[in-house]
């Protein structure tokens, strides 16, 4: 950026700079390495409070959790749906319940049912409560857990090696991380892009893995013979 730009956009910006300076000025004595260590966490802070605000504005429901042996949310709802403009009577609520002997489950139904939504918001419903106490339902007991896998990372890339030798990369590198207690996984169609024979064989194994571990979570399918298994 060139002198002259600095300059014009100082001057575009006078009143918030005369602000910062005057902020700066008053409490110098505070700004130190500490201090800028803490802004990220600042920022999750403000983050969080203005979701919950967003919450409240909105008329939807959320209640401070209760830590628990037992995982028991009622009435949690998907918070990309409040994002999206729905208003409380436009949204479908659920429960999500897990104990020491039914702890993962399958999910399976049709296109655009509902079901990625339903495993999104049991993952915030968990991250919310780890994070900040609050949960978006009408009553939670949730039991704190270690971590919090998925097969999708942030952003995917592609490597030409295929979608299914990505997703088997990444269930293998859950698989090496995870602990033998209080560990959440929460598999989306995992497995989707092979043959249905071969899917089913590959999520039976890594369902069998999961229950090893003693893992908690969700394993959203298109593959409804998992539920023959699954009894």
């Amino acid at each position: 950026m060139t002198l002259k730009a600095v300059t014009s956009f100082l001057r575009m910006t006078e009143d918030i700079f005369a602000k910062v300076d005057a902020f700066h000025e008053k409490y110098d004595g505070f700004f130190s390495p500490t201090w800028f260590d803490l802004i990220e966490k600042l920022n999750a802070c403000i983050g969080f409070a203005k979701i919950f605000r967003t919450l409240k504005e909105r008329s939807f429901p959320y209640v401070r959790g209760v830590a628990a042996q037992e995982t028991d949310i009622k009435n949690f709802y998907s918070f990309f749906l409040v994002t999206r403009g729905f208003d409380p009577a436009q949204v479908v609520f659920n429960d999500y319940k897990y104990d020491q002997k039914t702890s993962f489950y399958f999910i399976t139904g049709p296109n655009a049912g509902g079901k990625t939504i339903f495993l999104t918001s049991v993952c915030l419903c968990q991250l919310f409560f780890q994070a900040t106490g609050l949960v978006p339902a009408t009553d939670a007991r949730i039991r704190v857990l270690r971590r919090v896998y998925t097969h999708f990372p942030v952003e995917e890339y592609n490597d030409n090696s295929g979608r299914l030798v990505e997703e088997q990369g990444r269930v293998e590198e859950i698989l090496r991380d995870m602990t033998e207690d209080d560990c959440m996984c929460l598999f989306n169609e995992t497995y989707s892009s092979t043959k249905a024979d071969i899917a089913y064989n590959m999520s039976v194994d890594l369902c069998e893995k999961m229950m090893e571990l003693k893992a908690k979570g969700l394993f959203v399918t298109h593959l409804h013979s998992l539920k023959d298994y699954a009894r």
